[in-house]
């Protein structure tokens, strides 16, 4: 009797793009819409343009600023920028200002107030970016564990904020966290 040996499947269709190849731009200044021409990127040939783009991070809270992928309008890859050393400077914007809306994640700072009713968490706090409230059931399945102390908790509506360290909340709040903890 033979030995079949394990077949790997790997994603032979993985692009790392060249930085210095591509441009982003969008069809006019105050578009949301994202466009992309690539020239000259050995991995991708020949030169291609696509008419919508989607930027998003490869590993968004272990490592933010390398491995940025684009998805074309269908949702496809079309490659990734492993860093961006070497973009031009409104292709950069443009990715900044998409991955700033993408990840939008507002940091706690102080709870202002917290109401706990029928099972519905109603937490009214500061943030980074001003005052927020979100509304929270079932805290223990909104939780996310980041690293030891630092959590993501995302509301039903998917609004999402960040407590960086755990250890630091007020002790109301610290009551309301310690089922997810």
């Amino acid at each position: 009797m033979s030995e079949t040996t394990p077949v790997i499947e790997t994603d032979s269709d993985l692009i790392l793009l060249t930085p210095a190849s591509a441009r982003l731009f969008r069809s006019a200044p105050e578009s949301a819409t994202v466009r992309l021409t690539v020239e000259n990127d050995p991995s991708l040939s020949p030169d291609r343009s696509y008419r919508q783009v989607r930027i998003a991070r490869a590993f968004p809270f272990a490592n933010p600023d390398k491995y940025i992928g684009l998805r074309d309008g269908a949702d496809k890859d079309i490659g990734t920028f492993v860093t961006l050393d070497g973009i031009d400077k409104e292709s950069r914007q443009i990715i900044t200002e998409e991955l700033e809306r993408r990840y939008f994640l507002p940091v706690w700072k102080r709870t202002v107030r917290i109401l706990d009713k029928y099972g519905i968490v109603e937490w009214e706090m500061e943030t980074d970016r001003g005052i927020r409230t979100y509304l929270l059931r079932n805290i223990k399945d909104s939780v996310q564990h980041l690293s030891f102390n630092r959590v993501l908790v995302t509301d039903p509506d998917g609004n999402r904020f960040e407590i960086a360290d755990t250890s630091i909340l007020d002790p109301r709040s610290y009551d309301v966290m310690a089922k997810a903890l």
